[in-house]
């Protein structure tokens, strides 16, 4: 992690020491003459999440201050500077995280920046579920997207996904779409604002104790390792570990002996839990969706949907039972992630698959110390346990917040940087 390098958006989403909230806007932390004497009522951030589809990750409430508004420029030895009025400039001085100003923990970046902050805003808030923007209604039933976690563009909408990601809406000159993100931003049952509690006090009371190998490796999203030491514990203590988890994760009745065989990547099924009553089929999403191609030949109930992998694994087990001489019963549930979006009604079987969230995988995996005594693992297995529940926790949340806490960890970073740089702290901020 680079400590020097920071984005300045990171302001965007944390309080300063006074509990205030303020927002830088890219490119240059411009907002526009037009718009920075008039009021405004919210500031939405999205990110790209499909084609034409974008994810909201955040949102503020109405511009109380602006700080660009009669900002100048002039030539300093040749050299383009920007230069705003005195009062401004002591305002922002005075904007502090973690006991430090803006110019201090921008000032190593190396961009040039003298617009550390474009505006002074009344409340942040983050959505409390995945929620999305669609530019019109094709590009949302690409994305699998439902009426209720969605909202669709007009058809003369202004494109909000353009080069600069950034587009300005008032009611006059886009209303149909104005009146749209206006419904959405007081839509009070999307929202929960910001924790007010000052987050650079203690790391650990905004930071969850989520360290683990694959963080280090930057391979969180990897569901493929997530599937492997899946397979590593339910394989190799197939006994009461085993018979635990299809009780208290999938929440099924099958009876699992210890001559149950667990399986992965067999027929490319994940991974699969076959006994002589009970054919189980898991199959794990993290940012992967349903691999299908459209449907052929598809009874008259399945036409016009998708004909994927989770019929494929279905028909295979019913296949494998005919070929033994079985009368299994075939249990197939879906792991993801409790942000993941995976809409199965479009797909052709898809209503045979239960969702199973990662909360209950990550509640299975906890306490490292009780699973020891009661799944009698080995030494060694402690720690691949450790490992795999602290990697889970990023996926336990409503909405995949993991770009908030990187950006949280690098601001700290810099903080405690200048802390050891500078010695004696700010007055105005008391570690606790």
């Amino acid at each position: 992690m680079d400590e020097a390098n920071i984005p300045i958006e990171v302001i965007n989403f944390f309080r300063d020491d006074r509990n205030d909230c303020y927002v830088y806007l890219a490119p240059r932390g411009q907002i526009g003459v037009e718009y920075a004497k008039e009021e405004v009522d919210a500031i939405l951030f999205v990110r790209t999440a499909y084609t034409g589809v974008l994810e909201v990750i955040g949102k503020t409430g109405p511009i109380e201050e602006s700080y660009v508004d009669g900002l100048t420029y002039r030539s300093d030895n040749g050299k383009k500077v920007r230069h705003m009025p005195e009062k401004q400039r002591e305002a922002i001085e005075a904007i502090k995280y973690g006991g430090h100003s803006l110019k201090e923990i921008f000032s190593l970046n190396g961009a040039g920046e003298s617009v550390f902050v474009s505006c002074k805003v009344r409340s942040m808030s983050v959505p409390k579920r995945p929620f999305f923007v669609a530019m019109n209604e094709e590009y949302a039933k690409r994305a699998m997207l439902q009426q209720n976690e969605c909202i669709i563009m007009p058809a003369d909408a202004k494109k909000i996904n353009n080069q600069s990601m950034k587009v300005v809406c008032d009611e006059e000159t886009g209303s149909e779409q104005y009146q749209a993100l206006l419904a959405m931003i007081n839509n009070s049952d999307l929202w929960e604002e910001t924790d007010e509690k000052n987050q650079f006090v203690n790391e650990k009371d905004t930071i969850a104790d989520d360290d683990n190998i694959l963080k280090a490796m930057r391979q969180q999203d990897n569901e493929v390792i997530f599937s492997n030491l899946l397979y590593y514990f339910l394989s190799k203590y197939r006994g009461k570990l085993l018979q635990s988890f299809v009780r208290e994760v999938l929440d099924s009745s099958a009876e699992i002996t210890d001559d149950a065989i667990v399986q992965r990547e067999k027929d490319r099924m994940d991974l699969s839990i076959v006994t002589d009553d009970t054919y189980i089929i898991l199959e794990n999403k993290i940012k992967s969706g349903i691999n299908g191609v459209t449907a052929q030949g598809l009874s008259q109930e399945a036409r016009g949907k998708v004909a994927s992998q989770l019929s494929k694994y279905h028909a295979i087990a019913a296949k494998r039972n005919e070929t033994e001489g079985k009368n299994r019963e075939i249990e197939c549930y879906i792991l993801h992630p409790e942000y993941a979006h995976l809409e199965l009604s479009y797909f052709a079987d898809g209503n045979k698959y239960k969702h199973v969230g990662y909360r209950k995988l990550y509640d299975f995996f906890s306490d490292d110390d009780k699973a020891a005594e009661r799944f009698l693992l080995q030494d060694n297995d402690l720690f691949y346990w450790k490992q795999f529940h602290n990697a889970l926790y990023k996926h336990i949340q409503r909405t995949d917040c993991s770009f908030r806490h990187e950006l949280l960890q690098r601001l700290k970073a810099r903080i405690d940087q200048l802390d050891r740089k500078g010695g004696k702290q700010d007055e105005s901020f008391i570690r606790t």
